[in-house]
């Protein structure tokens, strides 16, 4: 055997930073706005996953549609992208440098708010429901977003909750995930909040 460097990823997925929406029933819409690290110079293509149909828990409605409606980049210029069996390829006009950073929004909406069983909560779990790497398993990327979830619903949320607050016909959590992760998952349901403080430590 010889002994050789691992192979590099093409880029990392460095920082997440999510706006959803989540309406009662199953419609869902957010902006992700995504801070990669390119790793391998030349490239003019990246390659995510991305669901374009989520099939579980189909006897409940049917395959449901993940709609990706533009993507651009830090300056705000489209870029053209082709998503398909779970497969996203997004085009640049020019080669991206070994080392340089890009930040892409990402607009996503559709039915996909999935409720195991018909219980009264839908999640969003591990998997590529928001743009990942191809090579996803190596993913290690911080957080920051909110979540807002039609009333009476609730949301859940990971990491350090900054605020949790009525706005309007929603309730809204806003999180920090301060330390890598390699996976987010997101929820919303009938929930009862509760809360109380044990050795200065607040449980929620």
């Amino acid at each position: 055997w010889l002994l050789s460097e691992p192979i590099a990823d093409p880029f990392l997925l460095e920082h997440l930073e999510l706006d959803m929406q989540a309406e009662k029933g199953d419609d869902v819409r957010y902006t992700a706005t995504e801070t990669l690290r390119i790793q391998q110079g030349g490239l003019k293509t990246l390659a995510f996953e991305l669901y374009d149909v989520i099939d579980q828990f189909s006897f409940q409605k049917g395959p449901r549609q993940v709609k990706l409606t533009s993507v651009t980049d830090a300056a705000g210029k489209a870029l053209d992208f082709f998503h398909l069996d779970d497969r996203l390829v997004v085009f640049f006009p020019q080669e991206l440098a070994e080392g340089s950073v890009q930040k892409l929004t990402f607009k996503i909406e559709g039915d996909f708010l999935l409720h195991p069983e018909g219980n009264s909560y839908w999640e969003l779990a591990i998997g590529p429901w928001f743009p990942a790497p191809a090579a996803y398993m190596s993913n290690r990327f911080t957080a920051h977003g909110t979540l807002r979830v039609a009333k009476p619903w609730r949301p859940i949320t990971p990491g350090r909750t900054i605020r949790s607050v009525e706005e309007g016909a929603y309730n809204l959590n806003e999180f920090t995930l301060e330390n890598p992760v390699q996976f987010l998952a997101l929820f919303g349901g009938n929930y009862i909040p509760y809360e109380e403080t044990r050795n200065g430590l607040k449980i929620r």
